[in-house]
């Protein structure tokens, strides 16, 4: 490092051009060694979203300093993978992944103090993986990643009666638009867990699952059935209750939390 005294001694004997430019010497060094003591700050931990909603990449810089001139850049996986690129060079085509355009939204109200916000909107299940952000300038980079996981809460299950046969009631419940894959189970009487006679789970484009399962409840064996489903992500389940008085039924929905 230089000796800044006999630096600053030297500029009050020489001319006020080579003032300014000595000092403008000064001013890149005291800023490269400030810059080693910087870093990229992004989420601490995964960040959970709905499917549908938005969600927001807060990003800063661990001192207060202006980050207007730098280029901020969000990536997925790798820095080649864009999500958003902010103060992109003139004449340079925009590299953004075709799936989120049109769905950013950059927030850069605190970008005088080295802080910055985007925000995904309209998440789907495809979203799901790392990210990153980075701020780059001439003499700086560095970047920090986190995890993006996705969560979709289905719809309301639909129950059906199938038919009757010698063992009894057949029911199916049914219901769709769930994210991650979610879990089901049926419960008797006593809360007792009850073996599905079917179960089929599908994933549609648009990555959503959808179910269908069945049940077959022996006659005088059980005053009520629930169809329970939970998604693994969420503090929700929705819970559907089947009151059962000999060959008549009494349907109730419940959505609860855990």
């Amino acid at each position: 490092m230089a000796d800044f005294s006999v630096l600053l001694g030297f500029l009050k004997q020489t001319p006020w051009c080579l003032t300014i430019f000595f000092t403008y010497l000064l001013f890149l060094q005291l800023w490269e060694v400030n810059s080693d003591e910087v870093w990229v700050l992004g989420p601490e931990e995964s960040i959970l979203a709905r499917v549908g909603e938005a969600v927001e990449f807060p990003c800063r810089l661990s001192s207060y300093q202006d980050a207007g001139y730098m280029e901020i850049l969000w990536f997925r996986t790798q820095v080649s993978n864009v999500v958003y690129l902010y103060q992109e060079p003139q004449g340079r085509s925009n590299p953004q992944m075709a799936q989120f355009r049109n769905r950013t939204l950059f927030e850069a109200y605190d970008i005088g103090e080295g802080s910055v916000n985007l925000h995904i909107l309209s998440v789907v299940p495809s979203d799901e993986g790392r990210y990153g952000c980075r701020f780059l300038s001439h003499n700086f980079s560095g970047e920090a990643t986190w995890e993006l996981e996705v969560a979709g809460l289905g719809s309301d299950p639909h129950i059906s009666l199938e038919g009757f046969n010698g063992e009894g009631i057949q029911l199916q419940c049914s219901s769709s638009g769930w994210y991650p894959k979610p879990k089901v189970q049926w419960r008797g009487h006593q809360d007792q867990c009850l073996s599905p006679e079917s179960e089929d789970i599908t994933q549609n484009a648009q990555g959503l699952f959808s179910l269908e399962t069945s049940v077959i409840v022996r006659g005088g064996t059980h005053s009520n059935v629930s169809c329970i489903i939970q998604n693994p992500l969420l503090p929700q389940k929705k819970e559907f209750v089947l009151q059962i008085a000999g060959l008549s039924m009494l349907i109730t929905g419940i959505e609860q939390f855990i």
